[in-house]
C-alpha cells in the first residue's frame, strides 16, 4: 500500500526575509528624526512667545505704590464740610507741649498725628519677608498724637495722650499696639512721653521740659 506524500513546506519554520530588519529599523529612525525635529520645533516656538511676552511686560510702565494718583470725579452738588481734627483738651495738651519746646529752641516744631512710617524705617530684621512687610504695614497703623522735630527735620520726642477723642481713638497704657509704639521709637532713638488723663499743668511742664533736654543731649 503506497503511502501519502507529505509536502515538503509544512516540515520547513517560516523565516522572514533579511531586508524586513531593516525597514523596521529605518522606520523607527525615522519617527525618532521626526520627532526630535518636533520637539525642536516646538521648543523654538515657545521660547519665541516667552521672549515677546517678556519684552512687552518690560515695555509696559511698571505701576508703583508713589505712582500719580488718578484724579477724582466729584459729582455736582456735592457739598462736604470741615470736622474737628482733634478735640479741645488734646489742643490743650498741643499748647503745652509747644510752649515747653519752644522754651527749649525755637526751632523745634510739633507735629500732629504722625504715623510710625512717616519718620521711622525698617533698617534690618532677621524675620522672613513675609514678617518684614508685617512690620512695615504695622508702622504704618500706628499713629503718635504728637511729634517734636528739630529744625532739620529729624524726631526727637514722640508724645500719646491718653484720653478719648479723635486724636487716639481713646488708647490706654495698657494697649497691645503701645508697647510696640514704644519697642519701635526705643530702637530708632526716640524718647517717647504719656500722658495721663487728669494730669497737673505744672508737673506736666516739669516732666516735658526734662524730657525733652535728655533727648537733645
Amino acid at each position: 500500500m503506497d503511502s501519502i506524500p507529505i509536502p515538503e513546506s509544512s516540515n520547513q519554520a517560516f523565516v522572514l526575509p533579511s531586508s524586513v530588519p531593516i525597514v523596521l529599523v529605518v522606520i523607527a529612525a525615522l519617527i525618532l528624526i521626526y520627532s526630535v525635529i518636533m520637539f525642536i520645533r516646538n521648543r523654538a516656538e515657545l521660547r519665541q512667545e516667552w521672549e515677546q511676552e517678556n519684552a512687552a511686560r518690560l515695555a509696559k510702565p511698571q505701576s508703583t505704590e508713589q505712582s500719580t494718583p488718578q484724579p477724582v470725579t466729584i459729582p455736582k452738588n456735592t457739598s462736604f464740610k470741615a470736622k474737628q481734627v482733634i478735640s479741645t483738651d488734646a489742643l490743650d495738651v498741643l499748647d503745652l507741649i509747644e510752649t515747653a519746646v519752644w522754651e527749649i529752641n525755637s526751632a523745634f516744631s510739633v507735629l500732629v498725628h504722625c504715623a510710625l512710617d512717616r519718620f521711622i524705617t525698617l533698617q534690618s530684621s532677621n524675620g522672613s519677608q513675609a514678617e518684614q512687610e508685617q512690620i512695615k504695614r504695622g508702622l504704618k497703623g500706628e499713629v503718635l498724637d504728637y511729634l517734636v522735630i528739630d529744625g532739620e527735620g529729624l524726631p526727637i520726642l514722640g508724645v500719646i495722650y491718653y484720653s478719648e477723642g479723635p486724636s487716639n481713638s481713646a488708647r490706654t497704657s495698657k494697649d497691645d499696639s503701645i508697647h510696640d509704639i514704644i519697642f519701635a521709637l526705643n530702637h530708632a532713638g526716640v524718647r517717647l512721653f504719656e500722658v495721663e488723663p487728669g494730669f497737673q499743668v505744672r508737673e506736666f511742664k516739669k516732666r516735658i521740659r526734662k524730657t525733652l533736654k535728655s533727648s537733645i543731649l
